[in-house]
């Protein structure tokens, strides 16, 4: 027996989800808005951070942004020069200063005040 429409384009329902759900539409947002270079103002720097894989943003990394990464838990450090427009101070300045500390979560958690 063959169906009478068939429609290609529909999301699969198996997995619980409805077209309508939150998870589901911003997963299509995400896919065709922040992937697309016609969204106004997408450059490379701006595909980039959804386009790579963190292996080679890893591999491109500075010594500081790594021991910032791995010895002190942030997720995600600003390449050199953003980290320095943005905090107004160099990863190695920051990562002396992190190490020096005797309580370096506040100077951690000032990060998150500044403007990005």
């Amino acid at each position: 027996m063959k169906p009478e429409t068939f429609n290609r384009h529909q999301p699969s329902l198996s997995s619980g989800q409805t077209i309508h759900s939150n998870k589901t539409v911003w997963s299509i947002l995400n896919r065709t808005v922040y992937r697309s270079k016609s969204v106004e103002g997408a450059n490379a720097d701006f595909l980039f951070w959804l386009r790579n894989s963190p292996h080679s943003y890893y591999a491109k990394e500075s010594e500081a942004a790594k021991a910032l990464r791995l010895e002190f838990g942030i997720k995600r450090v600003y390449p050199a020069d953003l980290f320095y427009r943005t905090h107004k101070v160099s990863q190695e300045d920051f990562l002396e200063n992190v190490r020096s500390a005797e309580n370096p979560a506040p100077l951690i958690t000032a990060l998150y005040d500044d403007d990005s």
